[in-house]
């Protein structure tokens, strides 16, 4: 890996608190587009700590808490669906969704920013959302 320049990157807790407002937002869109969406959270969000040569303090990659709704997207919602992640992640500031897995009972779709941060998103017998901030600087997260 490759030394980063971390003076020119937001700090974790403002990537944080900016990627959780779009977890919330697509969360509101999603449920409006669907509603047999209501969203739990299954999984806490942690942070990985990552070995990187010659940066100035200890590095991670948050992971966000994973939240989960009882909804198996097909079909024309899938298109719904990637129209409100495209339109929702542009403006927290995500490139275009691209799809990672699309068969008929496994859907799976991630977006990308330029700090390496990338939201999550699938649908099989339930539909999951998350994200993963990409490598910051660690320090403690308020919630």
């Amino acid at each position: 890996m490759t030394s980063l320049d971390f003076t020119s990157r937001p700090s974790l807790q403002s990537v944080v608190d900016q990627y959780d407002s779009m977890l919330k937002e697509l969360e509101t869109e999603l449920s409006k587009a669907f509603a047999d969406a209501q969203w739990r959270e299954f999984q806490q969000g942690t942070s990985i700590e990552v070995e990187v040569p010659h940066a100035p303090g200890p590095v991670v990659n948050y992971s966000s808490a994973a939240w989960t709704t009882e909804l198996s997207l097909r079909g024309a919602d899938r298109e719904k669906a990637l129209s409100i992640l495209s339109e929702t992640g542009e403006k927290y500031g995500f490139a275009a969704p691209e799809t990672l897995q699309n068969s008929d009972d496994h859907w799976e779709v991630t977006g990308t920013d330029q700090w390496g941060a990338r939201y999550e998103f699938s649908s099989g017998k339930n539909t999951v959302l998350s994200y993963l901030t990409g490598l910051h600087l660690e320090q403690e997260l308020r919630h």
